[in-house]
């Protein structure tokens, strides 16, 4: 009964396409792999003879192909949704690179093509350079392609991830240290108080800690990271404590040229 149940639940003998022919045995053969179409069962409680469709290999090949896509495309869409909490990120692809900054271009798609290199060492990069110029956007290029490859990426701004600092506490931290790759978004717009400074310390010290590397964009000027003035807030002493983690892990870039942003208002 059990054997019946089966047979019942199989479809009809295949279709036969163009090239398809019955084999010596009596089975279709699929006529571009030349392997069967279908398979006699065993002789099982007196029954014999019954024929049911199977998988030719290319039909079996192609279907694991769809289905190795399908979970890639749905694996895709995790990453994405878990790395780029903000749609706009998601934007930012070297498909839409308009390579006006060749130079700032090509360094990042070789940041890609090095990237287990970069990972083993923990290489990033401080993109740096006047507002609107495409620090973000060349980040966020390197983050998209990657996650094209499935690796795991958190995209999120200096500001934000302090805030989840303080209301999440060792969650936000273990959302820090998760990812094989951090962009961390607008060093230097931390609160400038001593409060401040702390949670930036803490959001950078613990993906130093991790040894994997990070992204980085900030306005300040290279010599404003090198060499921090204080506040009456904050001291130099403090602020060098925070950039200090992303000197040591990051080399700088600039990305020159006009602000793109202010074009785009004009």
């Amino acid at each position: 009964m059990v054997l019946q149940s089966v047979i019942a639940r199989i479809p009809p003998a295949a279709e036969k396409s163009a090239g398809d022919y019955l084999g010596a045995d009596g089975l279709l053969y699929c006529g571009e792999c030349r392997t069967p179409k279908q398979v006699k069962l065993p002789p099982f409680c007196g029954r014999t003879g019954d024929v049911v469709n199977c998988l030719c290999k290319c039909r079996y090949e192609k279907r694991e192909q769809e289905e190795k896509a399908r979970r890639h495309r749905e694996k895709l869409d995790s990453l994405r949704r878990e790395g780029l909490p903000d749609m706009g990120y998601r934007e930012y692809t070297f498909f839409r690179d308009d390579r006006r900054n060749a130079a700032a271009s090509d360094s990042c798609r070789k940041y890609v093509e090095q990237w287990e290199e970069n990972e083993r060492t923990g290489a990033g990069i401080l993109f740096y350079g006047n507002v609107g110029t495409g620090k973000t956007f060349y980040a966020c290029c390197i983050a998209n392609a990657l996650i094209e490859q499935e690796v795991p990426v958190l995209v999120i701004s200096l500001p934000m991830a302090m805030r989840g600092l303080e209301r999440r506490g060792l969650d936000m931290i273990e959302k820090i240290q998760r990812p094989r790759l951090l962009v961390l978004d607008d060093l230097g717009t931390e609160r400038g108080t001593p409060y401040g400074a702390e949670l930036a310390y803490q959001v950078i010290d613990a993906r130093y800690r991790t040894g994997k590397p990070m992204l980085v964009t900030t306005n300040l000027k290279k010599a404003e990271v090198m060499s921090p003035e204080g506040t009456e807030n904050v001291g130099s002493a403090d602020k060098m404590r925070i950039y200090d983690r992303v000197l040591e892990r990051c080399r700088f870039f600039k990305v020159n040229g006009e602000s793109r942003r202010k074009e785009r208002l004009l």
